[in-house]
Parts: structure tokens; C-alpha cells; sequence
């Protein structure tokens, strides 16, 4: 009897292993309006270098972080959106026109102490 115990958990195991890697390949794939593919987007056109998406824990907003071409500050806008990107936040807050004036503002105060 205790084999049968055995064999019945080994069979559970396997089939809630396959159930989950069945479940992963059947989820629908990431629109191509995802909240990084917008904000990829708006760092390309703003002049920016992509970094990545920086979750910030306990904080009410993640991260889009970019490198600025001329000086290769790694840069950040904050998106307020809880504990996820959005592309709702993304649209609101993380434009090319935001991703140029915060290069232009980060070169400008680099500069700035570079020349002193």
C-alpha cells in the first residue's frame, strides 16, 4: 500500500510539472504594445541608450532607465504606477520629449562641472 502512496505522488509531481509548462506555453505572447517595448521606443527617439525597466520595491513607481549618448550617465524617469510598468504610465510619463530634457539637463550639469 505504501508503494501505491508512493507511485501516486511521483504521478501528482508530474502531472502538475507538465499542467504548468503546458499552462506557460499557452499564455498569450507580449503585445506589441507592451509597456518596455513603449518605453524602448521613447528612449530611442528621445536620444537615448536603453538601459532596462528598474522595479523599485516598497516605492510607488519603477524605473526607465537610459545612458545619455554624450556623457554615458545612466539615467532614470520615474513612471507611477504601483508595483508594475503600465503602458498606460509609460504614455503619461515616459515620453521622447522627457528622455530628451533629462539628457539635455544631465549633459548641461555635467558640463557644468566639468568646467569648474
Amino acid at each position: 500500500m505504501k508503494a501505491f502512496y508512493i507511485v501516486g505522488s511521483i504521478f501528482y509531481a508530474l502531472v502538475v510539472a507538465f499542467t504548468g509548462k503546458w499552462m506557460r506555453q499557452t499564455s498569450a505572447p507580449p503585445t506589441p504594445e507592451s509597456s518596455e517595448s513603449l518605453a524602448r521606443l521613447a528612449v530611442k527617439d528621445g536620444g537615448g541608450q536603453w538601459v532596462g525597466i528598474q522595479e523599485v520595491e516598497g516605492l510607488p513607481y519603477d524605473l526607465v532607465m537610459f545612458n545619455s549618448p554624450g556623457t554615458g550617465s545612466t539615467l532614470a524617469l520615474k513612471s507611477y504606477v504601483g508595483c508594475e510598468i503600465s503602458a498606460d504610465a509609460v504614455r503619461r510619463r515616459i515620453s521622447a520629449d522627457a528622455v530628451r530634457r533629462r539628457i539635455e539637463e544631465s549633459d548641461a550639469a555635467f558640463n557644468l562641472c566639468r568646467n569648474s
